[in-house]
């Protein structure tokens, strides 16, 4: 059934669909149509099934990222069978050489996990960048200053971005940002779409992602909307 009945909230099973599709739609298009996107769907036994989203950001920002504060990544602290967490994790230093070649020194990347809240009944968005050396950063304050649509007047007009803070991955339990979820359904209230399982992440990322710098290709659109019509 293509129609979410209790829009603006989903179900479990609704989500779990929703970020699949989604998935399986990046597949299908090529390095070029996905603009960098990167998508994994991560699932591990005992564990909730979630859409990661990677994507290589310029440090087009007012700082040095070479002066960020920044924690080594908790390899470590992740545990999974057959390394399937350390490999989802691990930092893809010829994608980072190809970037620099490509003339982007200097790129930073950004990782975005699409989960599910059962308590808002909406997706939630956990965000983690590293800087070019590989570190993950953990101060807030760079974090704003690097996404600068956290400031941008409409979204704190909207109220989601008062919520971005520091928190425990749900599922492998990292330190990790994300948008608070309190007010994501009156978001995706006013949208005027998103109402089927087509479209539904597409719209949801429109509200949430682009204040984090996750922005959605036209070609992922494009061909969420085919699937809709």
């Amino acid at each position: 059934m293509e129609a979410l009945p209790d829009f603006p909230h989903i179900t479990e099973e609704q989500f779990l669909d929703i970020i699949t599709r989604l998935h399986a739609l990046c597949t299908k298009l090529t390095a070029e149509e996905l603009q960098g996107w990167e998508s994994s769907l991560v699932q591990f036994p005992n564990l909730s099934p979630f859409l990661r989203i990677r994507n290589f950001l310029p440090s087009a920002s007012p700082f040095q990222w070479h002066n960020l504060a920044t924690v080594p990544q908790a390899r470590e602290d992740l545990e999974a069978e057959d390394g399937g967490i350390e490999e989802l994790i691990e930092i893809d230093e010829e994608a980072i050489d190809r970037s620099q070649s490509a003339g982007g020194e200097g790129l930073i990347r950004a990782t975005y996990d699409i989960t599910y809240s059962p308590t808002y009944n909406v997706p939630v968005l956990h965000l983690s960048v590293q800087d070019a050396s590989g570190s993950v950063i953990m101060d807030l304050d760079h974090i704003q200053k690097l996404f600068k649509g956290l400031r941008s007047e409409m979204m704190q007009h909207v109220g989601i971005v008062g919520g971005l803070s520091p928190t425990y991955h749900p599922e492998l339990g990292t330190p990790i940002f994300f948008i608070h979820p309190c007010l994501t359904a009156d978001a995706m209230s006013s949208l005027g779409m998103g109402e089927n399982r087509s479209d539904y992440l597409i719209a949801w990322l429109g509200v949430v992602g682009g204040v984090v710098g996750l922005y959605v290709p036209p070609a992922v659109a494009l061909e969420a909307t085919k699937c809709h019509s």
